[in-house]
């Protein structure tokens, strides 16, 4: 680094953002607070805000750490989605709890921001996260719980394979459909029976689309069978042209569609 605090905020938005990305866990007080000002102030274009949060996040320091805590518990949404957005460059495995905590806001955005930062750092996830995520699973807000069993997936945590199967099972489709993409991404060949059975007898077209998918991951022995009797038999064409599609992956022959799968949902 080599401007002042002052020098910091001088020039075009994007000479601000690359003077904010120089920063280090070694800048002085007074730099960082102007740091943690810009985060705050209104008046400043939103993605310079978002690049001084995660400025914050990348020093990794307990001050910034406790920053961008004080931040998290903000009445205003916006703050708490810089935070989250902030922490996703952080390097603690303490601050994944948090993290796991905002994918239950009531604000969208701020539960979106909050998934995409715990997918930047699936290496603290699947360890210091996975009870947390467990948790959170069994949430009262399906909104909530969705972003849990795909991170769950990513996790590729062997404890994440019984309650995704009990997800697979669920009342609500769109739970359904993430559990079985969230298989898919878990890798374990246990979840193939499960898998089979939503893809042939399902209701939801999105939910055998999703299995068919995650079959095509898993490959079991019987995959081509499997995804060529979906591609030829399924009742919905988005399902048949998903099949078609995970064939083609795994370099079987399988004709091709231009058709939108869910054009009629």
């Amino acid at each position: 680094m080599n401007f002042t605090p002052d020098e910091l905020l001088e020039g075009s938005i994007e000479d601000v953002r690359n003077r904010l990305k120089q920063i280090d866990a070694d800048a002085a007080d007074d730099l960082m607070e102007n740091v943690v000002r810009i985060v705050v102030d209104p008046q400043r274009a939103e993605v310079v805000r978002a690049e001084a949060a995660m400025t914050l996040g990348r020093c990794s320091t307990e001050e910034c750490r406790s920053r961008l805590k004080q931040f998290l518990c903000s009445e205003d949404p916006i703050l708490r989605r810089l935070a989250t957005a902030g922490l996703g460059e952080d390097r603690s495995e303490s601050t994944i709890l948090w993290l796991i905590e905002m994918l239950a806001d009531d604000i969208n955005k701020v539960r979106n921001v909050a998934e995409r930062s715990l997918l930047k750092r699936l290496s603290h996830l699947g360890t210091a996260g996975i009870d947390a995520l467990l948790e959170t699973l069994a949430h009262s807000d399906p909104l909530t719980r969705s972003p849990a069993a795909r991170l769950l997936g990513q996790s590729q945590n062997e404890r994440a394979l019984a309650p995704l199967l009990e997800m697979l099972q669920s009342e609500e489709w769109l739970e359904r459909m993430w559990a079985a993409k969230s298989l898919g991404d878990l890798g374990k060949a246990d979840a193939v029976e499960a898998l089979t059975d939503r893809l042939h007898n399902d209701e939801k077209n999105r939910v055998r689309a999703a299995s068919s998918e995650a079959l095509g991951s898993l490959r079991p022995e019987n995959i081509h069978e499997l995804l060529k009797h979906a591609a030829d038999n399924d009742e919905d064409e988005g399902v048949r042209k998903t099949a078609h599609e995970a064939l083609l992956a795994l370099s079987f022959e399988a004709e091709d569609s231009e058709v939108d799968p869910f054009a009629d949902d």
